[in-house]
C-alpha cells in the first residue's frame, strides 16, 4: 500500500537539496581561485603574455558564477519552510511479504555461466 501527503519543508530537506557542496566561501577559497591561479600561471608559462594568461584564469574563475547562482537558489528555498505543500511524502507499506530460498545448485550454475561466458 502506498499513501502520499504533503508537507512543509524542514532544515533536513533544505539541508538534502546542498548534497554537501560545502559553503560558498570555502568553495571559492578552495577551488576557484586555486584553480584559476594555476591556469593563470600555466597559461602564462607556454604563452609568456600576461593579457592571454589572464583570459585564461579569468575564464577558469567564471565558474565561480556556478557556485553563486547555486547558494542564491538554495537561499531561494528558504521560503518553502511556510508551504504547507512543498514536500511530497511517499509512504510504502509491503502488504504480503514473500521470502523464496535459493536453490542448492545456485552456485555451480553460476560457475558454470561464468566459467562458459569467459571461454568464448
Amino acid at each position: 500500500m502506498i499513501t502520499i501527503h504533503y508537507r512543509a519543508a524542514n532544515d533536513f530537506d533544505l539541508q538534502a537539496s546542498r548534497r554537501d557542496r560545502g559553503s560558498l566561501v570555502r568553495n571559492l577559497t578552495t577551488v576557484s581561485l586555486p584553480a584559476s591561479a594555476v591556469a593563470f600561471g600555466f597559461a602564462y608559462g607556454i604563452w609568456r603574455s600576461f593579457s592571454v594568461a589572464s583570459a585564461v584564469g579569468i575564464s577558469l574563475l567564471a565558474s565561480s558564477w556556478s557556485n553563486l547562482s547555486f547558494f542564491r537558489k538554495l537561499r531561494g528555498y528558504e521560503h518553502l519552510k511556510t508551504d504547507p505543500m512543498a514536500v511530497e511524502v511517499l509512504t510504502a507499506i509491503a502488504a504480503v511479504q514473500l521470502i523464496e530460498a535459493a536453490p542448492d545448485s545456485l552456485p555451480q550454475d553460476l560457475d558454470r555461466v561464468f566459467a562458459k561466458s569467459t571461454t568464448q
